[in-house]
């Protein structure tokens, strides 16, 4: 059966023609009937209504858990044959292959998975963090510099570049394919450079928060990923039944006429942690929504006295809501469509 089921209705064409000729004569009445060819015509589609689940990894303070969560989260996907979009950032990167080389191979490997590539600082493009001023960079040095992150591995005491692989290339390595979807919020000018960068590499797709995006919208040479409504699932837990959200997100979708794509967001640190374990490296007073950023070198031991946990309760609510979430989606397929980044990559205009 294929992945996206399509409800057509058909298209009835019925044309007569009537000729009548009189004449003094006797009359003769001639009636013909054409021939309709229908192979040209287009048959409409109804709108599909697609969800994917977005989980991003960043927590390189509690490696132990971030591994678990991640594979617990597979275990998720495969049991109910639903896909998942991945992010991965450098560090995370480098933990698992060093740590958690089974995980690595697993997210190679399974069939319910697809690798997409983000930034989180120290990296000097993630949002709000341009400890480099790459903004007053010309553009071939600000180029020659993310080029050099985007292939070598980041020290998270110092921000700067090491001789190790790293870097979304070596991830591409890594996965034997190139991650599909990358992000990285920064100000206009560096962004710019950072997807033309990503491109080059092999990118499919970028993302913009905060507004509708439609499959084919573009922005600095990369195509956009398509977001009708977002869903930060984890602001949910113990509040709403995984039906709740989905009638919610269903909901929010203006136009019914066209396709809408419901993007269903998680951390991994959202099942263990009350906040983000690594702000407090790297903001002042651990704000990274607001606070400016602390200068290098960074304390990276401060991170774990300074994170709270989630009570055994609450770890319970996020991880039982994502699993429903996840049953819903398979349980309902002639209504929800699950996807993930490779299969956007195929329905591409």
């Amino acid at each position: 059966m294929s992945r996206f089921p399509l409800c057509r209705s058909l298209l009835f064409l019925a044309l007569a023609l009537s000729l009548s000729a009189c004449q003094a004569a006797p009359v003769e009445t001639t009636v013909q009937t054409p021939t309709v060819d229908t192979t040209d015509v287009e048959i409409p589609s109804t709108p599909q209504t697609y969800v994917a689940f977005v989980l991003n990894t960043h927590d390189w303070v509690f490696p132990e858990d971030s591994a678990a969560s991640l594979n617990k989260v597979i275990d998720i996907h495969e049991q109910y044959q639903v896909p998942v979009d991945i992010y991965l950032t450098d560090p995370m990167v480098q933990l698992y292959v060093n740590s958690y080389p089974d995980l690595i191979e697993r997210l190679k490997t399974s069939p319910y998975v697809a690798v997409s590539y983000h930034t989180r600082p120290p990296s000097p493009y993630a949002s709000s963090f341009d400890f480099l001023h790459l903004d007053q960079m010309s553009e071939e040095d600000r180029y020659d510099t993310i080029y050099e992150y985007e292939t070598h591995a980041m020290d998270l005491s110092t921000g700067e570049t090491t001789s190790a692989p790293g870097g979304y290339a070596y991830l591409k390595e890594l996965m034997g394919y190139a991650p599909y979807v990358v992000s990285s919020l920064s100000s206009p000018s560096v962004q710019a450079t950072v997807n033309e960068v990503w491109k080059n590499m092999g990118a499919r797709f970028t993302l913009v928060h905060g507004t509708e995006t439609t499959l084919g919208d573009e922005k600095n040479g990369l195509y956009l990923r398509p977001e009708t409504v977002e869903v930060k699932g984890y602001e949910q837990a113990g509040k709403s039944s995984a039906e709740e959200v989905v009638m919610a997100a269903m909901g929010e979708i203006v136009d019914p006429s066209k396709d809408a794509f419901i993007n269903i967001k998680w951390h991994e640190d959202n099942y263990y942690a009350s906040g983000t374990p690594w702000n407090n490296v790297y903001f002042e007073d651990g704000d990274a929504h607001g606070g400016a950023f602390l200068t290098p070198p960074w304390d990276t031991s401060v991170g774990v006295p300074t994170t709270k946990r989630k009570t055994v309760v609450q770890v319970a609510s996020q991880w039982q809501l994502y699993e429903d979430l996840v049953k819903y989606a398979s349980e309902h397929a002639d209504t929800l469509t699950a996807i993930n980044a490779k299969d956007l990559v195929e329905m591409l205009p």
